[in-house]
């Protein structure tokens, strides 16, 4: 008898443990839609309108965001320093890395 009232105890602390984490676990679901990607070492972005600034290694990258399915490469330029982040300002991309870049940006990048 007291076998089955302890193995009754351990289901019951078991059972209640299983639910409690369900339970916390439906909380935190958040549903999300994947749209696209970009691939390569993405150090540092910013995002201006319709234009993405990366940093990939010493690259500076822009890219087309009209359609986000498909980003496309509008300009790559290799930097000095290795890029570690951005910052888009005015018509200014601020580059940091071993030091500070500065890129004018006054004129639309053209498709590559």
């Amino acid at each position: 008898m007291q076998i089955r009232s302890i193995r009754s105890i351990y289901s019951g602390i078991v059972l209640m443990f299983l639910l409690l984490t369900a339970g916390i676990n439906s909380e935190n679901y958040v549903n999300v839609d994947f749209i696209s990607f970009f691939d390569g070492d993405v150090f540092g972005v910013d995002v201006d309108g319709d234009y993405a600034y990366i940093g990939e290694g010493q690259d500076h990258v822009v890219l087309d965001l009209t359609d986000l399915s498909k980003p496309s490469e509008v300009m790559g330029t290799i930097t000095p320093p290795e890029v570690l982040d951005f910052a888009v300002e005015s018509d200014c991309v601020y580059v940091s890395g071993d030091g500070l870049l500065i890129v004018d940006i006054t004129a639309p990048p053209q498709h590559i």
